[in-house]
């Protein structure tokens, strides 16, 4: 069995050279929290006894609006996390998804420090062969699509401090949003109400020549509000070729039209004119200079050009029966030019559509409600594949893709303890290819790809604290027209062959809330049929392409808790364990059943603390990963790690602004590791490997 060499090996003899450190870190912490928790509990029990028992002040209901309608999580029977934007702040300067997720059990979130090929996220499995962008996982922005008609997904238009909620649906959910919804992840960037003008500044700058500057301006516009913001952030990379430069601009509205109609429009406009792309590592090339790039990256310059545009409008009528009518268009541009080893891609994209939906309530049956709705989706590319040496097009093709999905959701409440729900949606995705380089014969053609999906479940209140659910649901997943273009006979047109992926999840969950914090657990299992799995071969190096395995199994636990033994201090801890097997998998290279999944770690717990006290907050933050595997053999790994990262920060009032200086240190102890892996690579090439420790400075202001 290969092993990644160096310090980024962390076996079980670095688990007890560590072990003396971590403790002394450790231990002030738990000195803390009993403490803490003995005191919480000593004036909770005074104040039971001064108060009555009426006393208490009821906790406002979290609305949901990822489950499609607005559903509370009392009525929901989905793995659901919900992320405020003071928790998305303890993640640091705010240039990563994936650290903002890292507090979400069974969210496998890594950071390829790679601008070129955007995070590594998947959620309980799904997602984790994506060589580049977001696969598996529906991600919404503001209620707009960013994963594409065909299920590829993009973090471009995301800026995550603009953002004021995250809400991620963990597990099957193409009931509810159709193709790629192994999970989903909905940003929204809406700041509330607004009594005047706030205006708001950031500045802060870290290793490797980092610097980002971003201002935002909301005010009132009648009685609603609009919000504009801009940024630009660069960075040298700590490793050789991976500069990289980005703008955003987004402007956010919403505007009540009479007493009942809300109007909500948003516009997100992002450009990249530098993402150098340093590629992945072989196990010796890391061992002699992880800041190193591929050779082959270096030798054409690898990199990515993108500009993206995406708008979209949301009407929203509540009726006077109780129901209401949503009505939501979108549209995108994307110009990309991505320079790889094999060829220099040329895309011209355009996508857009629609969303509708429809709640009422059912008459004459206590709390029950329908809805009935339709995505409508189109996406059209124009591509165009030219020679490294820039003298050949290899390919020029048209692609056109077309999404519609019908569905219906229900739900009741047959007794003020249990809630039901159930929805179906059918899904047919048809592709279509133009081939406009005659010379080698005509690949035109098109493919259809259809899947009725469909999902059940049930909440039940066991005290007014403790709640229990129970749900069944399907999963699919469509290969996107880059899967389906990359063919190993090297012909253009779409690989015939290459079938979707579909899923069948089991969950079951229960949801708690003290009067010092709160717990889930869940534990699920999804059995997968024909999954899209990534490989190479040694004829056409770094380009990757997908086949179906047979039939796989995902199984897991997870964990997440928040408590708050006293005011002021907040502690959170985020654990999973998972069993993503093969059941049936068998290729040329060999008979892989009953071999790990690669690409995702088998256990992972993030830990944090937040000190809040009077103007001073203190985050400390704490991820440890278990080992994964980097191929279907199994014969590779990539050992796990432990990084801490901690952040400090402070408010100070001045007149009617606000100033907050803020200092962060990433990777406290300088650890050297890898924390995202390139799954199947050929040559070896696995490894994209982590900075060690960067220190970074900020100041923001705003009233």
């Amino acid at each position: 069995m290969t092993r990644l060499p160096g310090r980024s090996v962390y076996s079980a003899s670095d688990v007890w050279s560590d072990l003396p450190m971590m403790l002394r870190v450790a231990r002030p912490v738990a000195y803390a929290a009993v403490v803490a928790c003995a005191f919480s509990g000593t004036t909770r029990a005074a104040a039971q006894q001064r108060e009555p028992s009426d006393s208490a002040v009821p906790v406002r209901p979290i609305v949901l609006r990822v489950t499609g309608a607005p559903r509370t999580m009392g009525e929901t029977p989905y793995t659901v996390s919900v992320l405020s934007a003071d928790e998305i702040v303890r993640a640091g300067p705010g240039l990563s998804l994936s650290a903002a997720l890292a507090l979400v059990p069974g969210v496998t979130s890594l950071n390829r420090y790679n601008a070129a090929r955007d995070e590594s996220i998947s959620i309980r499995g799904f997602g984790a062969r994506a060589a580049f962008g977001i696969r598996g996982v529906r991600v919404l922005l503001d209620g707009i699509p960013q994963t594409l008609p065909d299920g590829q997904g993009q973090l471009t238009n995301i800026d995550l401090r603009s953002v004021s909620r995250i809400e991620v649906l963990r597990g099957a959910a193409s009931a509810l949003y159709g193709n790629a919804a192994g999970g989903v992840i909905s940003v929204w960037t809406d700041p509330g109400a607004v009594t005047g003008v706030l205006p708001e500044a950031r500045v802060f700058a870290g290793s490797h020549r980092l610097l980002t500057v971003d201002a935002g301006l909301t005010t009132p516009v009648g009685a609603g509000r609009l919000t504009a913001r801009g940024s630009r952030t660069r960075s040298d990379g700590f490793r050789l070729q991976s500069r990289s430069e980005v703008w955003r601009g987004s402007v956010h509205g919403s505007f009540p039209v009479g007493e009942r109609t809300r109007i909500t429009a948003a516009v997100h406009l992002a450009d990249l004119p530098v993402a150098e792309d340093p590629g992945a590592l072989t196990s010796e090339e890391l061992a002699a200079d992880r800041t190193q790039a591929a050779p082959r990256n270096l030798a054409v310059g690898a990199r990515k050009d993108v500009f993206q545009g995406q708008g979209g409008v949301t009407v929203e009528r509540f009726l006077s029966g109780g129901g209401r009518v949503q009505l939501t268009g979108f549209g995108l541009r994307r110009d990309l030019v991505n320079t790889l080893s094999f060829a220099t891609i040329d895309l011209e994209r355009w996508a857009y559509g629609a969303r509708g939906l429809a709640t009422f309530p059912i008459p004459r049956a206590l709390g029950a409600e329908v809805t009935v709705g339709a995505d409508v989706q189109w996406q059209r590319d124009d591509r165009r594949h030219v020679s490294p040496d820039g003298t050949t097009i290899t390919r020029d093709q048209l692609e056109r893709v077309r999404e519609v999905g019908p569905f219906v959701q229900l739900s009741a409440r047959p007794h003020r303890r249990l809630a039901l729900s159930a929805g179906a949606r059918y899904d047919a995705v048809r592709f279509r290819v133009s081939d406009r380089l005659l010379a080698d014969g005509d690949d035109s053609g098109e493919r259809l790809m259809t899947a009725l999906s469909g999902t059940v479940g049930a909440t039940l209140r066991l005290t007014q604290a403790l709640l229990a659910y129970a749900s069944v649901g399907t999963a699919f997943q469509a290969p996107t027209t880059t899967e389906l273009a990359n063919q190993l006979d090297g012909s253009d047109g779409f690989n015939r062959d290459l079938e979707p992926q579909r899923a069948t999840q089991y969950e079951l969950g229960v949801r708690g809330r003290s009067a010092i914090g709160d717990f889930s657990v869940a534990v699920f299992q999804a059995d997968v049929r024909d999954a899209l799995i990534p490989f190479e071969v040694p004829t056409v190096p770094d380009r990757r392409f997908f086949r179906n395995a047979g039939k796989s199994r995902h199984r897991g636990i997870e964990i997440g808790v928040s408590v708050v033994p006293v005011p002021g201090v907040r502690m959170n801890a985020a654990y999973t364990y998972f069993d993503l097997r093969f059941v049936d998998f068998t290729t040329e290279g060999g008979v892989f059943d009953d071999n790990r999944v690669p690409g995702v770690p088998t256990r992972f717990l993030t830990s944090g603390l937040r000190v809040h006290r009077g103007r001073v907050r203190l985050d400390v933050e704490t991820r440890v990963t278990a080992s994964l595997y980097v191929d279907d053999a199994n014969t590779t790994r990539n050992d796990g790690w432990w990084v801490t990262d901690v952040r400090l920060g402070a408010d100070v009032r001045l007149g009617g602004s606000v100033l907050s200086p803020y200092a962060g240190i990433e990777n406290l102890f300088d650890r050297e590791y890898v924390e995202a892996v390139a799954v199947n690579a050929r040559f070896e090439r696995y490894f994209e490997p982590a900075p060690g420790r960067m220190i970074y400075l900020g100041m923001s202001v705003g009233r």
